[in-house]
């Protein structure tokens, strides 16, 4: 029966136990890796979405938010079972956490790229080596990054492994492709290069390209089969898979 003018009282509330001391270092360990791997992913998909140098993606920075929903959860969730409760700590959680992630992947992209200049330098010492067929003129002389991964549009997170640059010469008039292409391994074969000489079909003439190898170096000199112009290109390291097999199959 109620007592005398006092209100029915609801069940009473019933208190969450709280962590043990012990046991809080440890949850706050097990959440956090986890959340290190969402901020990894978060950091990803932020590099490849801003793609420093490159298109603008904003779907990836789109999808970046689940990953940073998810690693902010799990670091709200530590920091509580650590004992560190903040309203300001719960603002600043989400945007400590994107900008850790991109400047982790940002730092390993940068400390991981080649070097570009040291690149063009040894190359523009071998493209020495193959000079320009006499009275022709250079047209341009270009650097090119290579080795991105051809399944993905060359960015930020698939930029390139190595540089090579090419050279245009153009060539005087009337100038025949297999004079054009007999200078050049000439050259290159004085110098120690080995040339090989192979036939480029193109436009219904034959051009040729020589492929020349020597140390770690590669040169390829591709004669159009107009005779107006030879493209000289050069990467420094390029015969790097045939140092030492030289009998292998594509390899001299």
């Amino acid at each position: 029966m109620p007592d005398g003018g006092k209100g029915a009282e609801g069940p009473a509330p019933v208190a969450t136990p709280a962590l043990k001391p012990r046991r809080r270092p440890l949850v706050a360990t097990l959440l956090a890796l986890p959340a290190v791997v969402a901020t990894l992913v978060t950091g990803v998909l932020l590099a490849a979405g801003f793609n420093f140098g490159y298109a603008f993606h904003p779907v990836y920075l789109a999808v970046a938010l689940i990953p940073l929903a998810a690693a902010s959860g799990l670091a709200w969730t530590a920091f509580r079972a650590a004992g560190l409760r903040s309203r300001r700590l719960d603002l600043v959680t989400p945007v400590g956490i994107a900008a850790l992630g991109l400047g982790i992947v940002v730092l390993l992209v940068v400390a991981s790229a080649p070097d570009r200049g040291a690149d063009e330098r040894r190359n523009r010492a071998l493209l020495a080596e193959a000079p320009p067929y006499p009275g022709a003129s250079v047209v341009s002389v270009e650097t090119f990054g290579e080795g991105q991964t051809e399944d993905y549009a060359a960015g930020f997170l698939n930029g390139a492994d190595e540089y090579s640059t090419t050279r245009t010469d153009a060539l005087p008039p009337a100038t025949t492709v297999a004079r054009a292409a007999v200078y050049y391994k000439q050259r290159l074969a004085t110098r120690g290069w080995r040339v090989r000489a192979f036939s480029d079909y193109s436009f219904g003439k034959h051009g040729v390209q020589l492929v020349a190898r020597r140390g770690r170096g590669i040169v390829l000199v591709d004669v159009a089969a107009s005779g107006k112009d030879a493209s000289v290109n050069a990467l420094w390291r390029g015969n790097d898979g045939c140092v030492g097999h030289q009998h292998s199959v594509g390899c001299w």
